[in-house]
This record gives structure tokens, C-alpha cells and sequence, in this order.
């Protein structure tokens, strides 16, 4: 059963946009944990560690019930379910930090799982935020 959609602009919709960036190549690895803790990403948006833990279930849950093709070497995050969570952030200010941070994020293993780049850029063009990705501060 899919998660609801949480309130436009809140913690849980921010968290959501990194949950998909982490998931997205079908797992999360020691360095991207690690680098989650040590931005204090969770946190940053104003999520505790529970609230944090209950988003990424909330998400894992959407991701298995969306009509994307299966795990194989990456998961592929169904276009409806990608825009949704895209959707749910409409202040350019957080998306800005929640970019900066799925950047940083998916830089933390050392490489950019084809996956990753798909949703990455993706946020980049639903949120209009092209020059962000040349102009970015550190998260």
C-alpha cells in the first residue's frame, strides 16, 4: 500500500526527495550513511531519527508497490511516483538544500550510479534549478 503523500514543503516531503536518491540504485551504501550523518541531513530538514527511518520506509514501500520495472542492476523510479515527490517541494529554498544535499549524497561512494544521475537530474529540471547544479554551495 503507498505511502500518503505528505504535506507540501514539510520535513517528511523533503526527506522523501532523499530517500529517492538513495534508493535509487537499489541500495544505500556505509558511505552514503555516513555522509548522511555527518551533513546531519535527517536533521537538516528537520526530521528526528524515527521520522527519518519512517520516511524511508514510506518511500521503500511506494517504490515497491510503483509499476517501474523490478530490481535488476538499479531500481528504476517510476516517472508518476518521481514527479510526486518532486511535486510535494515547492519552496525554491528547500529545494535548493535538498539538492545540495542529493548532491553530495550521491557523490559519497566515490561514483554516480546511472540511476542516481537519472534522479538527480531530474530534480534539476522539474525544479528549474539548472544553475544551482554550476553556482552550488557546499551542503
Amino acid at each position: 500500500m503507498p505511502a500518503l503523500r505528505p504535506p507540501e514543503n514539510s520535513p517528511q516531503a523533503a526527506g522523501r526527495v532523499l530517500a529517492m536518491m538513495l534508493l535509487a540504485d537499489g541500495e544505500v551504501c556505509d558511505a552514503e550513511c555516513r555522509m548522511l550523518m555527518t551533513l546531519e541531513a535527517a536533521a537538516t530538514l528537520g526530521l528526528e531519527a524515527p521520522a527519518w527511518q519512517a520516511v524511508m520506509d514510506g518511500f521503500a514501500q511506494d517504490l515497491a508497490a510503483s509499476k517501474a520495472p523490478r530490481w535488476a542492476h538499479a531500481c528504476q523510479v517510476d516517472p508518476w511516483l518521481m514527479t510526486s515527490v518532486f511535486d510535494a517541494v515547492t519552496d525554491v529554498a528547500l529545494r535548493r538544500r535538498v539538492l545540495r544535499l542529493c548532491a553530495v549524497l550521491v557523490e559519497a561512494d566515490d561514483r554516480i550510479d546511472t540511476s542516481e544521475s537519472v534522479v538527480l537530474n531530474a530534480a534539476v529540471e522539474h525544479w528549474g534549478l539548472q544553475s544551482e547544479m554550476i553556482h552550488s554551495e557546499p551542503a
